[in-house]
């Protein structure tokens, strides 16, 4: 059985707030890749901020889970749009590394850092140079190697189309529609987790912006040419199908039957509800609700941010939340074994930039 890696990645919304003027269809939570072989777990968090105390321009810094600075990455003009991030053991060395995208209003950029050396690994550019409208990033191991893989999306603007790397070569091995609408516009969000029960980590796709609250999971283990080929389970829509601001999803084992439950968060114009589905139910077309409920702030319209970590070590999969703006920048932690039976009291909840200090929102993953 895999689980989730222990950690938090909390990412400030824009990496240059002057810049940008708005947040759309910008977040999405993902299982960090886990050997199958060992439960591999990190304590370290990835934070982005414009003005680094340490570096100028756009950076991503690490920090331990109690907030302890390890080490910050100078990313230069090409991600002055924002930063989006991954973290995986993509040079099975044992420590992260770090996978950063650009946001939008620049051509799509993506890197590796090493984890140890902050040596550049690999610089891609994941498509066309006319696209400028931001890519997410996701990590697991889909090719079945035991080494984490590189997942990379259009953000709004783009299809749906999903693209994978080898996290040992990083040569693309997948580039096909994960949401099979060619007309749709409004990128995609993706998340990685066993859905199907057989040790291999699955693809969950999420519609953008734009799009309905449309679901989409691919078993990873069957693959024609650069396509994934059979479902893991029907599409469905996770809220409402009149909301068209799509949905935040993320993937973890919270009830520790060996199959990852599909965890949703409304997008940006929708309330923070979250709610987390049953995957074994999922595989028979039953959309079953182990949790269905709202964080903070009821009016706020920001959408809510999720993710699936395993926090207290139980090796069950914990949900994450991170404020959307502008509700603030709060963090806040669910024990997965607590939503399994519908208790959503958190057992964390903190400020991701000090209190007050910031109120355009945190990514989690």
């Amino acid at each position: 059985m895999r689980h989730p890696a222990l950690s938090i990645l909390i990412l400030e919304d824009r990496a240059n707030p002057v810049v940008l003027s708005q947040t759309t269809g910008m977040a999405v939570g993902e299982d960090t890749f886990t050997n199958r072989n060992a439960i591999y777990t990190d304590t370290t968090g990835i934070r982005t901020r414009t003005g680094d105390p340490t570096l100028a321009g756009p950076s991503a810094s690490m920090f331990k889970s109690d907030g302890t600075f390890e080490q910050s990455f100078a990313l230069g003009s090409e991600f002055s749009g924002g930063v989006r991030v991954a973290r995986a053991d993509f040079n099975n060395d044992g420590k992260d590394d770090l996978l950063v995208g650009n946001g939008p209003g620049v051509p799509a950029r993506v890197r590796v850092y090493d984890g140890n050396t902050r040596a550049l690994l690999i610089a891609l550019r994941p498509f066309e140079e006319s696209f400028t409208g931001g890519v997410f990033v996701s990590a697991g191991d889909l090719n079945g190697d035991l080494r984490a893989d590189l997942v990379i999306t259009p953000d709004e603007g783009g299809g749906p189309r999903v693209r994978a790397f080898s996290g040992a070569t990083f040569a693309p091995f997948l580039d096909f529609l994960g949401i099979e609408d060619p007309n749709f516009r409004g990128g995609a969000r993706t998340a990685v987790g066993d859905i199907t029960g057989d040790s291999f980590p699955d693809l969950i796709v999420a519609a953008g912006f734009g799009g309905g609250p449309r679901i989409a999971g691919w078993d990873a283990s069957l693959r024609t040419g650069t396509a994934l080929t059979r479902h893991a389970f029907p599409d469905f829509y996770a809220f409402e199908q009149t909301l068209r601001n799509g949905v935040y999803v993320a993937a973890g084992d919270v009830n520790a039957d060996g199959i990852a439950e599909v965890m949703v968060g409304a997008g940006p114009g929708g309330a923070p509800r979250v709610r987390i589905f049953n995957g074994r139910e999922l595989q028979v077309n039953r959309q079953s609700t182990l949790s269905d409920f709202f964080v903070g702030d009821l009016a706020n319209r920001g959408g809510i941010r999720v993710a699936a970590k395993d926090i207290d070590g139980d090796f069950q999969a914990d949900l994450v939340t991170g404020d959307a703006p502008p509700a603030g920048v709060t963090v806040i932690t669910y024990a997965g074994k607590n939503l399994g039976l519908g208790n959503t009291v958190s057992i964390k909840s903190f400020e991701a930039f000090g209190t007050g200090s910031f109120a355009d929102g945190v990514f989690v993953g």
